[in-house]
């Protein structure tokens, strides 16, 4: 008789992203990290509620959460080192096109609260004045 580990990889799906010429691999969060995520960020874990954000709040959040969630999708969730030197080294359009891969793989319902840091704006990016607050729907 099949067993769980017939019908469920024991892996996450990963696959590479390309920054400077290295290649990376990211996966998809486990629940368990997600959940670790938004206990962290508990300005994620309402927008994951679609609970009303303030537009500086949506933007802090994001600039503080992207670091942790590409960490967590390299595998070393909680790692200080790792989060700094993304935050340090990493350019916005690097840092986005990693989140955004961690958010396609994660999939399901763990993917709306990841996909916060990415509808708030481009992280580390100024907001444009002129325009109204993303979305959080």
């Amino acid at each position: 008789m099949p067993g769980l580990l017939d019908i469920a990889a024991p892996e996450i799906t990963s696959e590479e992203v390309e920054i400077r010429g290295t290649k990376l691999v990211v996966r998809g969060l486990r629940a368990r990290e997600t959940a670790a995520l938004l206990k962290r960020f508990p300005v994620m874990a309402k927008q994951a509620a679609k609970a009303e954000v303030d537009a500086g709040d949506a933007l802090v959040n994001s600039l503080e959460s992207t670091p942790a969630i590409i960490a967590a999708g390299l595998g070393k969730l909680g790692d200080a080192d790792t989060e700094a030197l993304i935050e340090d080294r990493l350019s916005t359009e690097e840092k986005t096109e990693l989140i955004t891969a961690i958010t396609r793989l994660t999939g399901g319902k763990e993917t709306a609260p990841l996909a916060a840091p990415v509808a708030a704006g481009l992280p580390g990016r100024e907001p444009d004045s002129n325009s109204a607050p993303p979305s959080t729907s």
